[in-house]
């Protein structure tokens, strides 16, 4: 059973109106500060009103994920940044705000941990997240062992082969890292 994230989301929302509000309070001159606490709430009332199934929210699995600096920052600069902020594009980046931490706690699992989340269908975003983190891993990985052969003494041409691109390819992406070029092309 997945949690109805909503109420805590909304929660969070009221709570940075209050934190604009008391801002506007200190700044009477900036009425960005209202203007964000009346965007906050708005979007309070527009989460509780959306379905409990929704796909956006379905992302955010555990009501803790809400509980970071990054997402009470992105929360908090609601209608403040952009006075024209709609409620989709403020739900999206609060939503990733959340994920990106539990996304970087994933660097602690495995490989078949990151093909599992990145596969779940009912989670696209996460999984998104997920295949990011993985090129990103393999790309490091790829460039460490192409270095390590050519270190080692593997040709171009052979460490082509084992990644299945042209030679040609191969060299332009690493012959400036590699202490061992000798121009070979």
């Amino acid at each position: 059973m997945t949690t109805d994230i909503r109420k805590p989301l909304a929660e969070l929302l009221v709570r940075q109106a209050d934190w604009r509000e008391g801002k506007a309070t200190e700044h009477p001159e900036d009425s960005r500060n209202l203007e964000s606490a009346k965007r906050l709430r708005e979007l309070a009332d527009y989460v509780l009103n959306l379905p409990p199934d929704d796909a956006r929210l379905s992302e955010l699995v555990d009501p803790w994920m809400l509980f970071s600096s990054a997402v009470s920052h992105t929360a908090g600069r609601v209608g403040f940044d952009n006075l024209d902020d709609d409620m989709d594009a403020a739900l999206a980046r609060i939503t990733a705000a959340a994920i990106k931490p539990a996304i970087e706690d994933m660097t602690a699992l495995g490989i078949r941990e990151w093909l599992d989340i990145a596969e779940d269908p009912d989670r696209p975003m996460t999984g998104l997240e997920a295949v990011g983190l993985l090129n990103g891993w393999l790309a490091d990985r790829e460039q460490a062992l192409v270095l390590a052969g050519r270190v080692g003494g593997m040709s171009w041409g052979h460490i082509a082969l084992c990644l299945d691109r042209s030679k040609q390819a191969v060299w332009e992406k690493y012959h400036d890292a590699d202490p061992s070029d000798t121009a070979e092309t």
